[in-house]
């Protein structure tokens, strides 16, 4: 899923809780991410320096996302998703912020 439908998300939800964390798997310098962040019209957080953040949960496809729940713990994760999954997405945030 591209960022400009996570950044939906976040907007959509944010007020009730809701909060996209975005990690750069990259390693780019804060410059580099910064502009793309502008570029794209980003609204939440891209944390920098995050290959080992990767490897720690396990990513092995890109966009991976996970949804963590109110107490901290990993409520879903979904590797490789596109915007034909969004609804579906969209079903979980609901619930998880019931």
């Amino acid at each position: 899923m591209e960022a400009p439908h996570l950044a939906t998300l976040h907007n959509k939800y944010h007020d009730r809780g809701f909060t996209v964390l975005a990690v750069n798997s990259w390693d780019e310098d804060a410059k580099t991410v910064a502009k793309f962040v502008k570029d794209m019209g980003l609204s939440f957080p891209v944390l920098l320096n995050g290959s080992d953040v990767t490897d720690d949960w396990g990513v092995w496809s890109w966009p991976a996302n996970f949804l963590i729940d109110r107490q901290g713990r990993v409520a879903q994760e979904m590797q490789g998703i596109d915007e034909n999954d969004l609804p579906h997405l969209e079903e979980s945030i609901e619930r998880l912020l019931q």
